[in-house]
């Protein structure tokens, strides 16, 4: 339990700028309909290769199974959701009861991700609405500058960055953590806005705890 925020990039989401909006809600759909496609087409060709490989015999078949576990973390960073399946070679049944399984779970994950760094929540907090809001390439690319200076001169934190507390917030102490959550900072947004395409694709933040 605790402060989590997540950063989604919706690639190609507008046919401009200039286009109105969509709702979060439904920029959320468009994440999870793209996600799941994604991972359905991957499962149908491993299926295929994988009964392709079985018929010449189960050195062909591990190597094959081999090779589409370990694309496995392209879907998720959880290793655990399909850590069962990499621990032996397992049949074709039960290959695809998993990947049924796990596109019925299956959802787009965060481009961008905070536990506990509550001075992003500050620095979202006056556009947000229940608890989520759009952002801009001026907004990230002030947070980013916000960032620079604290990390240049750490006296400019409680300014730049303050800290907030809530309900599981975590630390509001300008201590080392705290600075490497700054540093965490310019690097996941440095990261995001080299992916942005301001022209068409929209950014959002949702925060829970």
């Amino acid at each position: 339990m605790g402060l989590d925020i997540y950063g989604h990039l919706v690639k190609k989401a507008r046919a401009s700028k200039e286009e109105p909006l969509k709702t979060i809600d439904e920029y959320n759909t468009i994440l999870e309909q793209r996600a799941k496609k994604r991972f359905h087409d991957f499962a149908v060709a491993s299926m295929c290769q994988l009964s392709v490989a079985a018929l010449n015999g189960d050195d062909e078949y591990a190597k094959v199974y081999d090779e589409v576990f370990s694309k496995m973390k392209n879907f998720t960073k959880y290793e655990h959701t399909y850590e069962r399946m990499t621990k032996g070679v397992k049949s074709l049944d039960d290959v695809k009861e998993f990947f049924i399984h796990f596109e019925d779970y299956y959802y787009a994950e965060s481009d961008v991700y905070f536990r506990k760094v509550n001075f992003v929540y500050r620095y979202f907090a006056n556009k947000l609405v229940d608890e989520c809001c759009f952002a801009d390439k001026e907004d990230i690319e002030e947070l980013i500058s916000r960032c620079d200076k604290v990390l240049a001169d750490h006296s400019l934190a409680e300014v730049l960055l303050p800290t907030t507390s809530g309900f599981f917030f975590g630390s509001t102490d300008y201590d080392e953590w705290y600075f490497k959550n700054v540093e965490d900072c310019k690097k996941q947004m440095t990261d995001l806005l080299s992916k942005y395409n301001e022209e068409t694709d929209v950014i959002f933040f949702v925060m829970s705890w």
